[in-house]
C-alpha cells in the first residue's frame, strides 16, 4: 500500500491526460427477446422457432413488453423463461471482457452456442473474459423462470410471510419489487435490468473499487483508496500510476493478484478541505479522485468530507452530521421507473429536486426495491440528500446456510463497495422488518441473527469505514416493534388510527417508515387519468394505487377515512355520496393536518425524536397511493404540508392543554436569526381583537420555543382548555416577520378544532395575476378566515398550497411551469369555503 507519506505533490490538471470512456463492442446493437415454457429451450440453438421482438437493454422484461404495446400485467412473467440475444460484429480473435452489471434473476450466457457464464443473483455484477471472439458474433441469455425454480427446503424458515407472493423467495437473490401480496402492482424485476457491456481487451479497465473519505482535525482530510483493475493484455510486472484528488496527487504501483487482474491501494491527506453537508446545513462541495495508468485516466468517482454519527444515548437515535444533531425528515424512496428500472438522469433529477424543494433531508432505499443507480447516488451528492441504504433483505428469516450467505455477502460487499465514498450515504441497514416479523409470527429470536449482527457490520465497516448501522429496521429495545426505542417504524397515527397526541405518547425516537395514507393526487390528474372524482373511487384502477397489507380487511382509504371523521367530524361515505368532490377535498386536507402536524410535533426542541422518512416519496400508479407525489411527479398537498414542517426557517403551534399554546421557532441555516414572532388573535372567523409581539434571536442551526398565552395581558385561555366558557378566539394567527417586514413562515391555531362551517361568503379574492415567462405569481386576500386554500392550474407548478389565510392577510404564491405551452388557468379551493377561477390578469 502507498500512502502520501511516501510521496504527494501538487498536481499539473494539464498533466491528468485524457479521459476515456471504455468502449463498448455491444454500443447501439439490436437486442431482442422472446419467451417459452419453463424448460422448453435449453440452448440458444433452438431458439429459431420462438416469437421474438425488439428489446430494451438495459431494462426489464416489463419494459421490453410495453415497448412493443403489450400489457405486463397480464402476463406471468415470473412463470416462463425469457431469452434475449444480440448479433454483433468484432475484429476475428480479439478478446474482450463481457461485463454484466445486473442480470435477473437466474442467467445462462451463451457466446456463439457456447455456455460461458450464469448467475443466480440479479444484485451482482459480474464479468467474464471472452478470448478470442469470432467476426459475426451471437450473445445470448437464458432468464430460467423463477416460479419453476426448485430451491432448498432445509434449514426451514423460524416465521411465515404471509406478504411473499411464494416463501421460497427467502432463498432466491431477487428483488421482491412486484413481488409482495396486497402492494401496489408493478412488475416483477426479470432480464437484463443493469448494462450488458463487451469491452475489448486492450488496456485497463476498473473493475471495483473503495474510496473511504474521512475527516480528521482541523480542516484535514483523508482518502484512502483501493482499486481492482483487469486487463489480460496488460504486462503482468507492476506498474507505477498516480493517484489525485483535489489537487493533491501521489504516485502508486499495481500489484498483480492474478491472471489480468491488478490491486492498488493508497491514501491521501488534503489541507483545508471544505466540509459537504445535507441541503439547507450548508454547501455541497465534491471532490474527483483520478488513477492514471499508461496513458489513461480512470475517474474513480467523486467523495465529499463529512462525519455522520447517531447520538443513541436514553435509548435515542438521532444523526448527528459534522458534530451538529439533525433533525431529519423524508420519505421512502420509490423508483421513478417502477416498469423498466430506468436510471435517466433528466427523470431523476427532476424528482431529486422535489425532494430538495421540499425540504427532505433524507430518503430511504429500502429492502423491498433495487439497489439504485449510480446516477442516483451522485445526484444525491450534488443536491445534499442524505441516503438511508437497506441492504436487498425484507420481511423473511435469512437462512441459514453457508452458501446462501457468502453470496449475500459478496453481493453486498460489491454494492457497498459501489457506494463508498459518495458523502450522501448516511447509515447502512441489514434489511427491513425482519425482527419485527419474527415479534409479529410469535417467534422469540434465541438464537438470533447472526449473519445481520455479526458478519454483515464487518462487511460495512471495511467499505464504507465507521458509519451508522443497524442489523434491521425497526431495531431496538426489548422488542423491535416499540417506537420509544432506537428505529421504529411508526403507523400509531396512521394505519393503527391512534389520535394525533400519539406522535407525542409514543415517543417514537427515529421512525424509518410513517405516516401512511391513501392520498388523493391533484384534480387534475383525478380528471384526466379518471373522468372526474364522482368516477374515480369506483374506477378499478383506483384501487389498484391503493396499498392493502396482504390478509387486512380493510385499506388505506379506510384509514384516511377514519381521520376524516376524527377531524371534521362529518361521515366520509355520506360526503362520498353526495359530494364527491369535497370528499376528496377533505381527505387531502386531514392527510396534510397529519403529516405537517406530527413532523412538527417531533422537531420540537423538547422532543426526543430524531425524525421521520414518510412511507413513500412516490406512487407508481395513478390514484390515491401513498406517495406524496403522484405517479407524474407531482406534488400532492400532504407534500406541501411537509415542506413547511421542515423549512430551514419554520414556525409552529403546539397545544399544550392548561400549559397553553406554544410557538416553536426553528432555524436551520448556518447563519443567526434576528425576527419578530407576531400574533392576532380573531373571533368568528374576521374580527381581530388583539395583537402581541415578541423579538426573537436564533443562533445557527437551533430552535426556541415561545409561550404564546405569556404575550398577553391577563388570562387567555388561547387553547380553550379550561371551558370556563364558550370558545373566545376561534383563529389564532402566528407570524414570524425579518426586520425588513418579510414573513418567513406564518401559521394559525384553530382552537375549536378543524371542523368550520362551510361558508360561501369568505371574501377570498385573487387581486393580481402576473405571468412572466415561465414563472408567475398569485396575491390571494381574504375577508374572513380561509382554511386549507389549494391552487390548482394544470401545467403550473405551485411552490405553496394548502395553507391558511388570515383575516386581513396578503399571500403571494409563486408558481413554475412544469408543462410546455400551459396557459395559466386554473381554480382556487378553499375547505370552509366555496371555489373561485384563477387565471391570468388582463393585461
Amino acid at each position: 500500500m502507498v500512502s502520501d507519506d511516501d510521496e504527494q505533490s501538487t498536481a499539473d490538471p494539464k498533466a491528468a491526460g485524457p479521459i476515456r470512456a471504455e468502449p463498448d463492442i455491444l454500443e447501439g446493437a439490436a437486442w431482442r427477446f422472446a419467451s417459452c415454457a419453463s424448460g422448453a429451450v435449453l440452448s440458444p440453438v433452438d431458439t429459431d422457432d420462438l416469437k421474438w421482438a425488439e428489446a430494451v437493454v438495459p431494462g426489464t422484461v416489463a419494459a421490453s413488453l410495453t415497448l412493443n404495446g403489450k400489457a405486463w400485467d397480464g402476463v406471468d412473467i415470473d412463470g416462463v423463461d425469457w431469452w434475449y440475444d444480440v448479433r454483433f460484429a468484432a475484429e476475428k480473435g480479439q478478446s474482450a471482457e463481457l461485463v454484466l452489471d445486473g442480470l435477473a434473476v437466474l442467467a445462462e450466457i451463451w457466446l456463439n452456442d457456447r455456455l460461458v457464464g450464469s448467475t443466480a443473483d440479479m444484485f451482482l455484477a459480474d464479468a467474464v473474459h471472452i478470448d478470442p471472439l469470432e467476426e459475426n458474433n451471437r450473445l445470448a441469455i437464458r432468464f430460467r423462470s423463477l416460479s419453476a425454480e426448485s430451491f432448498p427446503r432445509r434449514p426451514r424458515a423460524r416465521w411465515r410471510v404471509p406478504r411473499l407472493a411464494s416463501p421460497d423467495l427467502r432463498w432466491a437473490r431477487a428483488s421482491l419489487f412486484g413481488r409482495l401480496k396486497g402492494a401496489v402492482p408493478v412488475p416483477p424485476v426479470v432480464g437484463p435490468w443493469r448494462g450488458v457491456r463487451l469491452i475489448p481487451s486492450t488496456g485497463l479497465r476498473i473493475a471495483s473499487r473503495r474510496l473511504v473519505a474521512t475527516v480528521g482535525d482541523g480542516q484535514r482530510g483523508r482518502v484512502d483508496v483501493m482499486a481492482r483493475l483487469r486487463g489480460h493484455t496488460y504486462p503482468a510486472e507492476a506498474a507505477e500510476g498516480i493517484l489525485r484528488v483535489g489537487g493533491r496527487e501521489v504516485r502508486v504501483a499495481a500489484e498483480s493478484v492474478s491472471e489480468g487482474e491488478w490491486k492498488v491501494e493508497a491514501s491521501l491527506t488534503l489541507d483545508d478541505i471544505e466540509i459537504w453537508w445535507p441541503h439547507g446545513l450548508g454547501e455541497q462541495p465534491l471532490y474527483d479522485v483520478e488513477l492514471q495508468f499508461a496513458g489513461q485516466v480512470h475517474v474513480l468517482g467523486r467523495i465529499g468530507f463529512r462525519s455522520v454519527a447517531v447520538d443513541r444515548s436514553n435509548d435515542g437515535f438521532r444523526f448527528v452530521v459534522n458534530g451538529v444533531p439533525t433533525f431529519i425528515g423524508g420519505s421512502c424512496w420509490m423508483p421513478v421507473d417502477p416498469v423498466g428500472l430506468s436510471d435517466d438522469r433528466d427523470r431523476l433529477r427532476s424528482i431529486l429536486d422535489t425532494v430538495v424543494a421540499g425540504n427532505q433531508r433524507m430518503l430511504r432505499v429500502s429492502g423491498d426495491t433495487v439497489y439504485e443507480s449510480d446516477t442516483f447516488y451522485n445526484l444525491c451528492d450534488e443536491l445534499g440528500v442524505m441516503v438511508w441504504q437497506d441492504c436487498m433483505l425484507a420481511f423473511s428469516d435469512p437462512p441459514a446456510d453457508p452458501q446462501w450467505e457468502e453470496l449475500f455477502l459478496r453481493e453486498t460487499r460489491q454494492n457497498l463497495e459501489r457506494l463508498s465514498g459518495h458523502p450522501s450515504i448516511a447509515i447502512i441497514s441489514g434489511g427491513s422488518e425482519i425482527a419485527q416479523q419474527a415479534t409479529y409470527a410469535g417467534v422469540a429470536l434465541e438464537s438470533g441473527l447472526p449473519l445481520l449482527t455479526e458478519r454483515l457490520p464487518t462487511v460495512v465497516r471495511e467499505c464504507l469505514g465507521d458509519i451508522p448501522f443497524v442489523p434491521t429496521s425497526p431495531w431496538g429495545g426489548d422488542i423491535p416493534t416499540r417506537p420509544d426505542t432506537g428505529v421504529s417504524h411508526y403507523y400509531g397515527v396512521g394505519a393503527y388510527l391512534r389520535p394525533l397526541e400519539d406522535a407525542r405518547l409514543a415517543r417514537p425516537r427515529f421512525a424509518a417508515e410513517c405516516l401512511a395514507f391513501a392520498i388523493p393526487p391533484s384534480r387534475d390528474l383525478v380528471d384526466r387519468e379518471f373522468g372526474g372524482s364522482a368516477a374515480a373511487g369506483h374506477d378499478p384502477r383506483w384501487k389498484r394505487a391503493v396499498f392493502r397489507d396482504a390478509g387486512a380487511s380493510w385499506d388505506f382509504e379506510d384509514v384516511r377515512d377514519h381521520y376524516v371523521r376524527e377531524f371534521f367530524g362529518v361521515d366520509s361515505l355520506s360526503v362520498r355520496y353526495s359530494d364527491p368532490d369535497r370528499y376528496l377535498d377533505l381527505g387531502r386536507a386531514v392527510v396534510a393536518q397529519l403529516v405537517e402536524r406530527t413532523f412538527s410535533e417531533w422537531r420540537r426542541r423538547n422532543s426526543t425524536s430524531g425524525g421521520g422518512l414518510v412511507f413513500y416519496l412516490k406512487d407508481s400508479l395513478p390514484g390515491a397511493g401513498m406517495g406524496l407525489l403522484d405517479s407524474d411527479g407531482q406534488p400532492k398537498d400532504a407534500w406541501y404540508a411537509m415542506r413547511r414542517a421542515l423549512a430551514p426557517i419554520a414556525l409552529s403551534i403546539s397545544d399544550e392543554g392548561l400549559n397553553g399554546l406554544v410557538a416553536h421557532v426553528h432555524n436551520d441555516t448556518p447563519a443567526p436569526l434576528d425576527a419578530t414572532l407576531r400574533v392576532d388573535l380573531f373571533v368568528d372567523g374576521e374580527l381581530k381583537v388583539d395583537t402581541a409581539e415578541r423579538p426573537v434571536s436564533l443562533t445557527p442551526r437551533s430552535s426556541e420555543e415561545v409561550g404564546i398565552d405569556a404575550l398577553f395581558d391577563g388570562f387567555r385561555d388561547l387553547s380553550w382548555a379550561h371551558r370556563f366558557g364558550p370558545l373566545t378566539y376561534d383563529v389564532v394567527a402566528v407570524s414570524l416577520v425579518d426586520t425588513n417586514g418579510v414573513v418567513l413562515a406564518d401559521t394559525a391555531h384553530l382552537p375549536g378544532g378543524l371542523n368550520r362551517p362551510l361558508e360561501r361568503t369568505l371574501g377570498l379574492s385573487v387581486d393580481a395575476v402576473t405571468v412572466d415567462g415561465e414563472d408567475s405569481s398569485v396575491e390571494l386576500t381574504s375577508r374572513r378566515f380561509a382554511q386549507f386554500v389549494t391552487l390548482d392550474v394544470p401545467g403550473w407548478r405551485a411552490v405553496d398550497s394548502g395553507f391558511g389565510v388570515a383575516p386581513g392577510q396578503s399571500k403571494t404564491v409563486l408558481f413554475k411551469r412544469i408543462r410546455k405551452d400551459a396557459r395559466f388557468a386554473g381554480t382556487v379551493f378553499i375547505v370552509n369555503g366555496g371555489s373561485l377561477p384563477l387565471r391570468r390578469a388582463a393585461t
